[in-house]
């Protein structure tokens, strides 16, 4: 995750510590995978806001169930993530 932040590539370290929560749900750590994914969604909703102006707290009322998308645009590298995110969420809950 380091590297990508010193390269300045954000989206990546994003998906480097989804990975290290995966890592903690495989290993059975299940609280601790779903701790550092949570504060991947929230962070990635926080830079949405940043970015595109969408608000992040009612965009993560229904994160737990749903998919984000958009069906006007094709899908940013943000909701991406996030997806990624809900996609770990469900799966450490199986």
């Amino acid at each position: 995750c380091r590297i990508a932040l010193i390269r300045g590539d954000e989206e990546m370290a994003f998906k480097c510590r989804i990975n290290e929560g995966y890592c903690y749900i495989h290993a059975g750590k299940l609280d601790r995978g779903k701790k550092i994914i949570k504060l991947v969604l929230y962070d990635v909703a926080k830079r949405q806001k940043q970015k595109y102006g969408i608000d992040w707290k009612v965009s993560l009322e229904h994160e737990e169930s749903e998919l984000a998308h958009s069906s006007d645009r094709e899908l940013d590298e943000l909701t991406v993530i996030r997806n990624m995110c809900t996609s770990a969420l469900r799966f450490a809950n199986l």
